[in-house]
């Protein structure tokens, strides 16, 4: 009998705007750049990350498959952290449409979509 994960477990992926030269990157890697402790990219620019809704199917696959902690402490987490600090918290939207949206205006973007991911971005494998 073959067992099969869940159902959004491929239709998600890492995802970065077109401007951001990274194909592949480590796990241990894109963890780094999803909880802040690494924050910009290997040509010295900022990290924006913007996050999905906490309650979605692309919250819920990056919580799985990357960060390995669930969305709600994932998020206490990174409220924290920017407390701690004295900066902002990175951006979650209200939909998936508006991490689309926002990005038009923001470099160097790391996120999470549903695949294909459309136009601006492109997937990152994980290595």
């Amino acid at each position: 009998m073959m067992l099969l994960g869940p159902a959004w477990a491929q239709e998600h992926s890492v995802a970065v705007t077109s401007d951001v030269a990274i194909t592949a990157l480590e796990k241990t890697q894109l963890r780094r750049l999803f909880t802040g402790q690494d924050d910009a990219w290997s040509d010295g620019r900022e990290v924006q990350l913007i996050l999905p809704p906490m309650d979605s199917e692309a919250m819920a696959w990056l919580s799985s498959t990357i960060l390995g902690l669930p969305p709600d402490l994932y998020h206490r987490y990174l409220l924290e952290k920017a407390y701690r600090a004295g900066r902002a918290p990175p951006r979650v939207v209200e939909s998936m449409d508006q991490i689309l949206e926002e990005s038009q205006a923001v470099p160097a973007v790391l996120t999470v979509l549903p695949l294909p991911v459309g136009t601006g971005f492109h997937v990152v494998r994980i290595n």
